[in-house]
């Protein structure tokens, strides 16, 4: 019984650190997603810009205009912050992390909910943008 205990205590063990380990992942970063073809040819790059803020802000980001073509943007949850930098023109745009709290960053590694909010903004980004294309 006491080996039996022993082995799960081992089996549980190596399952909570394996968890642990996989908490943090590469930074994601998105570089050049291309705005559609189509929208290019309808929008100007204030108007891309303009969609990408207004997503931005659904999904919670606080944004700031930095400049045309720069947005600066922060998302808070809990006690957890992340904040990117997006630039943008008619043709494309990127986002890359440029500061963060309590997610764990270092050496190029970050929390995974990060990286899933930033796949959430571009999945979101890159919906509304394919939708301008076919109005």
């Amino acid at each position: 019984m006491i080996e039996v205990l022993r082995k799960l205590s081992v089996i549980l063990l190596m399952t909570v650190a394996f968890a642990a380990c996989t908490r943090v992942e590469p930074v994601y970063n998105v570089e050049e997603d291309v705005v559609p073809t189509a929208t290019q040819q309808k929008l100007s790059s204030e108007q891309v810009g303009k969609i990408i803020a207004k997503v931005a802000i659904e999904k919670g980001w606080t944004v700031n205009e930095i400049k045309p073509g720069n947005l600066h943007c922060t998302l808070k949850w809990h006690d957890h912050s992340a904040i990117v930098d997006i630039t943008y023109s008619k043709t494309d745009y990127s986002i890359e992390l440029d500061s963060s709290q309590n997610l764990k960053e270092s050496d190029g590694m970050i929390h995974r909910k990060y990286n899933e909010r930033v796949r959430d903004l571009q999945n979101e980004i890159d919906k509304r943008l394919s939708q301008v294309a076919y109005k």
